[in-house]
């Protein structure tokens, strides 16, 4: 039986029996080129990547539910004491739309910080506890509330095994992205938590040893990715506390300087064993660790740092996103160490989307699986130029309160200086190009979407690029009003070029 009205669970059965119908025959066309070189500052490699990347269709994991499973899961909501006498758990979801929610899970989170191994993922194998928290995120997405809130209190556990850190960062992303302030309050003590197992957790690889059997190699490189892609998920995570919510950074850069970065997706994404040995044969397949990789952005750095996958990529702007904030929270900074500080961070950033357009796996077409952390790294760079150019905090800050009044009343006592037009336009340039992708996706859609586009977080990450765009607007316009019509040309001709 749903629990949400107005909705027919016939209706439910028939999508989900036409997508199972539909999608297994779906085919995507192959538009990638046959040869590329990485870009990543001090590399070069040339890479056949048009066999080696998996077709995202080729789904050989499992979102299918039992019903034995499902009464494990029931089973283990009924241990929750807040939950006993104030829910009905006859209305405790069905096989058919537990599946559903895990599907929702993947769609709204899990293509953005890949750190479940799709392919050989199955939900029948899953721990209760992951499952639920899952169940809880899918619910959230299909705005099934009242399902996301009894999925979302399954009981903790006190051991630390990967499951139980993956489950603590999907609930901790449930309670950021309800929109309830009692929710995101309980988030943020997961958040807590949730940093600090990760900082006492130091797994390392474990490579496979010579002349052992592919499959095993494999197997073992799956479970120490799984953990090192949880880590990287949490790091993230935690990140967006302090860019959406203004709240201090519970993981630093420097506490994770010595972890590999993330896989590429070819390795990532393969389906068998031996597509995957395919992918990694002739190659230096040594993810550069997080420090060196982050020690090739500086400035006037020739150190080379190996090929950074997308989610890599992702991981670095959220670093160099750190570092911006703990600059404009520096009371003690001069003046101009303060402005030489904000140029060698905006140098990184054009070092860092250098070798993030000449990658291949940021530049896919959006059939691909990976393509969803790119669209994230696009946003996230357009809100670190708006940063280099104004101080946003009291705006944070006020959104942490989820008062509409109080966040409506930051935007407008917000400065932002517009001292330097060649500066302030280039930055306005990046604001432009961000809105018009957002606006091209459908900036204010109410009924959530399914893939990459719909990121929660791209359009957070839009609130700056709205504010800045809009001073600068109104300076320019003052501005040509009082210089005449030489320099009205300059400058009314910017927003066209992006519009």
């Amino acid at each position: 039986m749903s629990v949400t009205a107005g909705v027919n669970d016939e209706d439910r059965l028939m999508e989900n029996f036409v997508l199972d119908a539909l999608l297994p025959n779906a085919e995507i066309p192959s538009a990638l080129g046959a040869t590329f070189s990485d870009s990543w500052p001090g590399t070069s490699i040339p890479i056949d990547h048009t066999e080696l990347v998996s077709d995202p269709l080729s789904w050989h994991g499992s979102l299918e539910v039992s019903q034995r499973k499902r009464d494990r899961l029931l089973a283990e909501a009924k241990g929750v004491p807040e939950l006993v006498g104030a829910w009905n758990f006859s209305n405790f979801p069905s096989c058919l739309r537990l599946e559903r929610f895990l599907g929702g899970c993947f769609d709204c989170l899990l293509d953005y910080l890949p750190f479940t191994h799709a392919p050989t993922w199955q939900a029948e194998n899953a721990p209760p506890c992951l499952l639920l928290s899952m169940a809880a995120l899918g619910a959230e997405y299909y705005q099934e509330h009242r399902v996301a809130h009894i999925a979302g209190k399954s009981p903790g556990v006190s051991e630390h095994p990967t499951w139980v850190t993956q489950s603590i960062l999907i609930i901790t992303t449930y309670g950021m992205r309800s929109g309830e302030f009692g929710k995101f309050q309980e988030a943020l003590s997961w958040a807590s938590l949730l940093a600090n197992i990760v900082r006492g957790n130091r797994g390392a690889r474990n490579p496979g040893r010579d002349g052992e059997e592919v499959r095993k190699i494999w197997a073992r490189w799956i479970e120490h990715e799984i953990i090192l892609r949880t880590k990287w998920a949490a790091y993230t995570s935690l990140g967006l506390l302090t860019i959406c919510f203004n709240i201090p950074p519970l993981l630093l850069a420097n506490e994770m300087r010595d972890l590999p970065l993330p896989s590429d997706e070819a390795d990532w994404t393969s389906r068998t064993p031996e597509i995957w040995a395919k992918v990694r044969t002739g190659q230096c397949r040594d993810e550069p660790r997080f420090k060196e990789a982050l020690e090739s952005l500086l400035p006037h750095s020739v150190r080379p740092c190996g090929t950074v996958s997308g989610f890599g990529s992702y991981v670095l702007l959220h670093s160099i996103q750190q570092n911006l904030w703990t600059l404009r929270q520096n009371i003690w900074l001069e003046a101009e160490h303060f402005a030489s500080c904000l140029k060698t961070v905006s140098q990184a950033l054009g070092k860092w989307e250098a070798a993030w357009e000449g990658n291949l796996e940021s530049s896919l077409p959006s059939c691909r699986p990976h393509n969803a952390t790119t669209t994230i790294s696009a946003a996230l760079l357009s809100l670190a130029y708006m940063w280099c150019g104004a101080g946003f905090s009291p705006v944070r800050a006020a959104i942490l309160s989820h008062n509409a009044g109080r966040i409506s009343q930051s935007m407008e006592h917000l400065h932002i200086p517009i001292e330097r037009v060649e500066a302030a336009s280039n930055i306005a340039a990046h604001a432009l190009r961000s809105l018009k992708s957002r606006v091209k996706l459908g900036m204010a859609l109410e009924v959530p979407q399914v893939g990459c586009c719909q990121s929660l977080e791209a359009f957070i990450f839009s609130v700056e690029c709205c504010l800045f765009s809009c001073v600068w607007l109104k300076k320019t316009q003052v501005a040509t009003s009082l210089t005449g019509p030489s320099m009205s040309d300059r400058h009314s001709n910017w927003p066209k070029r992006f519009c």
